[in-house]
């Protein structure tokens, strides 16, 4: 019985935070003006906040899931496809760029986020001194 109510707990826990989601597309709260590409299983936006720079974009999985090694295949090739077109894009205009991942506090189920930012090449040059990567399979990408 207490099996049951715990996992009845954790059903609506999960649904209630999957229907308030601010960033899975279905949700009533997305911020949809924010969105600037759809792709088969994930989007492009850019930051509704003030970012590190204007160009600070979000590449984002339609599927909800609160970190990378969760991903399918296809979601992380497609994912893989945004992440060097924006690197073209700022390498044509002399930049260099992170992909950032924060899996912050994965049991409360926050939607997976890929941050993209614009940097200048010696930045890009530097960056990676900065980041220290525990985890093969973790996200620290500069390209």
């Amino acid at each position: 019985m207490l099996t049951s109510l715990c996992s009845c707990a954790h059903h609506e826990r999960l649904e209630r935070s999957l229907n308030d989601c601010v960033r899975c597309l279905e949700s009533r709260k997305l911020a949809k003006h924010a969105v600037v590409a759809v792709g088969i299983h994930t989007y492009l936006a850019v930051a509704e906040w003030d970012g590190l720079d204007e160009q600070h974009c979000l590449i984002i999985p339609t599927e909800h899931v609160s970190s990378s090694v969760q991903l399918d295949e296809n979601v992380w090739d497609e994912m893989r496809i945004w992440r060097k077109g924006l690197a073209a894009l700022w390498r044509a205009n002399d930049q260099d760029c992170l992909f950032l991942e924060m899996s912050r506090n994965v049991a409360a189920n926050q939607h997976l986020v890929i941050e993209c930012v614009p940097v200048p090449v010696e930045v890009g040059d530097t960056a990676p001194i900065y980041f220290k990567c525990n985890n093969s399979n973790s996200l620290v990408s500069v390209t």
